[in-house]
């Protein structure tokens, strides 16, 4: 399938994937992986395919990508508020997998979000604009991280996140893939407004 930037593209479990680019330039994406869950759960393993490379034909439309244009056009509904967030989920409305999530957010220029915390994990990826974090860590250790787009950053379950844009005019867009499905279904989810 074609890919553009800031598309979502999943690689089901127990199927074959592949890497390309048929494009002359360089081309560099964002893995989001479970891997770490198989340390405690020694249940993965790969099957390499026989051949260099898996023959696949392209596809114009597959219930496997999400593209970038939808997300943008559901943040984009009303920009009369200053935030606004889109969860990925599958056409039958359940997570993208059973231990991962995806949420792209819109903070408008100037704005800062609600300081939150939950017991879900996060990589944030910025597709555009340019702000900082504010992250405040259980044991109360706060950090301010900067960036601007195609910078990556993390925040680590129960910690008080809020995301401001710098920018005078125009929005910041982030993405972020995270363990919700997972602590959900363990019966571990909370989410709180973070103490001031």
């Amino acid at each position: 399938m074609m890919m553009e930037r800031g598309d979502v593209i999943l690689t089901p479990s127990w199927h074959w994937h592949d890497h390309g680019s048929e494009g002359t330039g360089p081309m560099v994406w964002l893995d989001g992986l479970d891997l770490p869950v198989y340390r405690f759960m020694p249940v993965n393993f790969a099957e390499n395919y026989s051949e260099a490379r898996y023959p696949s034909i392209l596809a114009e439309n597959s219930s496997w990508k999400f593209p970038w244009a939808r997300a943008a056009a559901a943040l984009n509904t009303n920009l009369e508020e200053p935030y606004a967030q889109y969860e990925y989920r599958l056409d039958n409305g359940a997570f993208l997998s059973k231990t991962i999530g995806a949420q792209a957010e819109r903070v408008a220029a100037g704005t800062t979000t609600k300081s939150l915390r939950e017991t879900v994990s996060f990589v944030y990826h910025i597709f555009e604009g340019e702000g900082y974090s504010t992250i405040i860590t259980p044991d109360g250790m706060e950090e301010q991280v900067e960036w601007k787009a195609k910078d990556t950053f993390s925040v680590p379950a129960w910690s008080a996140v809020s995301h401001t844009c710098t920018l005078k005019d125009g929005n910041a867009y982030l993405f972020a893939i995270n363990d919700r499905p997972m602590i959900e279904a363990l019966g571990l989810q909370k989410r709180e407004s973070a103490p001031v």
